[in-house]
Parts: structure tokens; sequence; C-alpha cells
């Protein structure tokens, strides 16, 4: 009895060392704390981890109308969100706590959550980023985790059933520890961006067909080699663009830029992208394709909205 009685003393302790491990590797793969989502017509919605209310609703004029997300495990409340999608006027959230799906109204409600209490062999372990994507063959939505601690792509309906895990090639296991980004066409292959500090070779753009099998392998060591792929757009005929963000933010060093190219991995234009509000250039690292023109998240904790020429049309410090 006295035994129990000091385990459940030290119980928050262990419950607190097992989140920690559990959490800050994947959080320090992402490389920053936010997220955001924008409606077809202009507002956004922005994930700020560090705040006390997680969820920012900001209009299009850059006033935030309404806060919410506590801070908690609890019903209603996000722990570690690494990743948010809007998705037909519902609001997605990853959240490393469970792991699981929290899905939110725009006003704020919980709808409904994804993963808790699966069977072990559906929950997800160490997702990284969540695209919802429609699938023409199923006629469906679904949504698509990228695990790095299953090596798995996890797919789940929107209603919250477990669908299935998609394995990538074998050869290609390696890159799981090294994906800085994920993406879906409209064809339904899986684009990522690979890179690594430590050694440039490992940075690449990799295409994977539906199934898992290989569809291409493009090398970015020379053509993208100034900074840290952190974010990869797919665009028509399969092009694509890629989110090059600087290693320092200092004014001396390379700022970053988005870098165009065509279906082979030849570089076609490189955008910098320079704020004249600020008169400072700034380094992209999550980009979202909307009707209403290009949004990028800064390295600088600054969010950006660009027309259809990466000219800056108006931009939200988040500090």
């Amino acid at each position: 009895m006295v035994a129990m009685k000091n385990f459940l003393k030290i119980l928050p302790l262990v419950f607190f060392i097992i989140l920690i491990l559990h959490v800050i590797p994947v959080c320090a793969k992402t490389q920053g704390k936010t997220a955001f989502a924008v409606t077809s017509d202009g507002e956004v919605f922005l994930m700020i981890p560090s705040s006390e209310k997680k969820i920012h609703h900001i209009n299009q004029r850059g006033v935030i109308v309404n806060r919410f997300g506590e801070e908690g495990p609890g019903e209603g409340e996000i722990l570690a969100p690494i990743d948010m999608l809007l998705w037909k006027e519902k609001l997605y959230i990853l959240d490393l706590f469970g792991p699981q799906i929290k899905i939110f109204s725009k006003e704020g409600k919980l709808l409904g959550t994804i993963g808790k209490n699966f069977p072990k062999e559906q929950q997800m372990s160490k997702p990284f980023m969540m695209r919802i994507h429609h699938d023409e063959e199923k006629q469906s939505d679904f949504i698509y985790t990228l695990d790095v601690g299953k090596h798995l792509i996890m797919v789940f309906s929107l209603d919250g059933k477990y669908m299935n895990g998609i394995s990538l090639n074998p050869d290609y296991e390696k890159y799981f520890e090294w994906m800085t980004s994920f993406n879906i066409d409209e064809e339904s292959n899986f684009w990522f961006t690979t890179d690594s500090l430590e050694d440039i070779a490992l940075r690449h753009v990799l295409v994977f067909r539906k199934d898992g099998t290989l569809l291409k392998e493009l090398s970015m060591s020379k053509t993208a080699r100034g900074g840290f792929l952190t974010d990869i757009i797919p665009l028509p005929e399969g092009e694509f663009m890629v989110a090059d963000s600087a290693l320092s933010t200092s004014s001396s060093a390379y700022t970053g830029a988005l870098i165009l190219f065509d279906s082979k991995g030849e570089p076609k234009d490189k955008k910098a992208i320079y704020d004249n509000k600020t008169s400072r250039f700034y380094s992209p690292r999550r980009v979202t394709l909307s009707a209403g023109g290009i949004y990028v998240l800064s390295s600088e904790d600054r969010l950006l909205h660009l027309d259809n020429n990466f000219e800056v049309l108006h931009s939200w410090s988040l500090q």
C-alpha cells in the first residue's frame, strides 16, 4: 500500500516526462510553431502554440475577431498543435497530445476528434504534417497524416474512421528522418521535400504514386542550396514550387526565396519576398495558395499576402 501511494505521488512527473519525450522531437522537426489556413474570401485562421488561446481568427483587414482553443488536454482544448487545415468550413488541428486530430467550426466549437481511443495499430505515433485531399477515384475526401514514427502515410475519413496506412518504396524509408514537408497533387501523388544541414546530398524532392511506388526523385543540391527546404506546392503539369528558407535571418545573409521548377526539376524562376511596408526581405517557411493569391508564413514570424506576381499586398506581425 505504501509503495502504491509513493507511485501515485510521482505519477504526474512520469506522465510529464513521457509527454516531453514524445512531443519535443517532432516539434523540433517542424522548424517552427505556427500554422495557418485561409478562407476563400481572405480571412485567416492562425495557429500560435505559444498563445494562451491557440487559434486566432483574423479578418481581411488584419484585425483579430476571435480567439479560441484553450491550452490543455481536455475536450475542446489543444495542448501541442503542429498543423492546421481548413476544409469545407471546418478547421482540422493536428495535436501531438494523443496524438489526435481535433475538428472545430470556424466559430471555435468542437465538432469531433479523430484518433481518440483507436486500437494501437490505428493510432498515430509521431505525425509531422497533415493534408486533406479529394480522391477522384473513390469520390470522397480523406485526411492524410505523414507519420515519421511509423514510417507511414496514415489515411482517415472525414468522419473519423481509420482507412489504411500507405508504405513508401522500402528503398526510401531512410528519408523519413529527413522529410521537411508533404503535399498531394491533383492526381493523388505524394510530394515530399527532404533536407539536412549536415549533408546537402540529402536535399531532394520525392514524388510517390498513391500506392507508395516511386514516381520521380529530383536532387535539389545544386538548384536550391541557399537555405533549407521547408514546403512544397505541386502545380499543374508536374511543375512545383518550394520554399527555400534562410538559415539565418541576419540582414547580410541569404534571405530565402520561393523557387519555381518545371516537371524535370529545372528552376524556372526564383522570387525573393520583399515587403515595402517594413523595407525588408522575409524568409518563407510555409506557403498556401488561395483564390486571393499566395500566403506565406515567414521564419521571422510574419504572415504575408502576395499577389500572383509575388508582390506583397499585406503583411501582419505575429509577435
